[in-house]
């Protein structure tokens, strides 16, 4: 028994209702729909959105259902134009997400029966990660009887090692809310403040950015704890979309038998990569997989039909892919055989396997950065002298530290040494902060600390000499139009 996609998640006849009553009742997406004569009256049918395609081109007002306003806050999100997006939180969407939240606190993480802190250390301000977690747990602190108290430094690890270390004897657990990428600084930054951080007592909400299945076993072998599923688990969304999914132990678990046994992982079909399992957050979205890609159709203040958010995401259905691992029983591991509880297929529900981004983007720290970006930067005329103008980008682990690694491709004729890596790092450190808001906040507030020690570097750059990436793109230097879909 082959492991099979689905199609599509969720109600086909919502979603039709939705794209009739956007089309009639939404002037921006009316003006849309209106540059295509070649779509059927079919939903299946109906052209694909985007934040590119759609989002950028109509006013806020335009994109808006023509109903009293159903919304509490706004959102932003910079967009992958460095052009901001503002989007309304409605307060229908945030009463599902408060049954969620109160789900996972208390059948995960036991908060009705352990004096728990949340600490929510992510960009706080109009982001929509750090605020969300942040209203969220403070709305359900607010109804609860018993001990759960929220502390909301934002990116500020100082606060939140002082806060740590401070209360670490007065509660049972702490759930630290934090970019996966940052734990380990958080920890490096600790160990620099010879301060002692409540480890044993310490489990991570995670999101902005995906990571890989070696982080989360690593981080937990360096600290010498047992193996627990829910010591790191992820939440999947955007400020465009909001909630899609979240992980549980038992997708949690999964997937670090994937990684351990890889055997395991190549029955299933992952060989090559070993996707973060999440559990579909709202059954009234409809979820398309087209062509690899996750199309979104939501039911908003400002509604969204087949928006695309740029991710390669498989649809499964939950109860297939138990009975698959049953099937497959014999292979599992002993230490993985409580992912085996009948128990857990009752809550399954649809799977969302998130692989990776279909585009270019490339998430640190939650930041999203883009070949547009990069290709600014290092095709500037201060950097043309010593860069022939090929470059690689990519995120690496380094030791459980994520890092931003620049390979950089050099004239035979520059002469590479400190003082040059000094200049050009400061150089796309200062381009950056100028483009990127978000990365501003992360430097003032992390990654400056770390920056002058070659053995915590969040940014590291490596120089090749010409022609090692042009010989590796089959490319030559200075043709820059070229090198678009070549930059990661």
């Amino acid at each position: 028994m082959a492991l099979k996609y689905l199609p599509f998640s969720g109600q086909l006849s919502e979603a039709v209702l939705l794209a009739q009553h956007s089309i009639r009742h939404v002037e921006g997406y009316k003006k849309f729909i209106g540059q295509f004569s070649d779509w059927e009256d079919d939903f299946f049918s109906l052209p694909v959105t985007s934040k590119q395609t759609y989002v950028s081109h109509y006013s806020f007002a335009e994109r808006m259902i023509e109903q009293p306003y159903d919304s509490f806050g706004l959102i932003r999100s910079s967009g992958f134009s460095g052009i901001p997006c503002y989007w309304p939180q409605s307060k229908s969407n945030f009463k599902m997400l408060d049954h969620i939240i109160k789900m996972q606190l208390e059948t995960v993480y036991n908060v009705h029966q352990k004096k728990t802190m949340a600490v929510v250390g992510l960009a706080l301000g109009s982001w929509i990660g750090g605020e969300s977690l942040s209203f969220l747990f403070k709305s359900f602190a607010r109804q609860t009887d018993y001990p759960f108290l929220v502390f909301s430094p934002g990116n500020q690890f100082d606060e939140i090692i002082e806060i740590l270390s401070v209360f670490q004897d007065q509660f049972d657990q702490f759930l630290v809310c934090i970019c996966p990428s940052a734990i380990r600084y958080l920890f490096l930054r600790a160990k620099e403040k010879n301060t002692k951080l409540p480890y044993q007592k310490m489990k991570f909400i995670v999101l902005g950015e995906s990571f890989s299945e070696s982080l989360r076993i690593g981080l937990q072998d360096e600290l010498g704890l047992p193996y627990d599923p829910s010591f790191m688990l992820s939440i999947y969304g955007s400020a465009d979309t909001g909630l899609l999914g979240f992980e549980s132990p038992l997708t949690s678990g999964i997937r670090s038998m994937f990684h351990l046994y890889p055997q395991i992982a190549k029955q299933f079909g992952f060989e090559h990569e070993n996707p973060t399992f999440f559990h579909n957050a709202d059954p009234a979205h409809f979820l398309e997989d087209c062509n690899g890609e996750l199309l979104v159709t939501a039911s908003k203040t400002m509604p969204l039909v087949r928006y695309n958010l740029k991710d390669k995401v498989k649809l499964v259905s939950g109860k297939q892919f138990f009975q698959l691992l049953n099937d497959k029983k014999t292979s599992i591991p002993q230490r993985f055989s409580w992912i085996l509880n009948p128990e857990f297929q009752q809550s399954l529900g649809d799977l969302l396997l998130f692989f990776n981004r279909s585009d270019q983007a490339l998430f640190f720290f939650g930041t999203t950065y883009t070949c547009e970006m990069f290709n600014d930067i290092i095709h500037s005329q201060e950097l043309s002298p010593f860069l022939t103008g090929l470059y690689k980008v990519s995120v690496d682990v380094i030791e459980n530290r994520s890092v931003l690694v620049f390979q950089l491709e050099v004239f035979q004729t520059t002469l590479v040494n400190a003082e040059l890596e000094y200049f050009i790092l400061t150089y796309i450190v200062k381009r950056l902060c100028e483009c990127n808001a978000e990365f501003k906040n992360d430097w003032e507030h992390v990654y400056s600390s770390f920056i002058s020690d070659q053995k915590t570097k969040p940014i590291l750059i490596r120089f090749l000499t010409y022609p090692s990436l042009s010989d590796t793109l089959h490319l030559k230097p200075k043709i820059f139009s070229g090198f678009k879909n070549l930059t990661f």
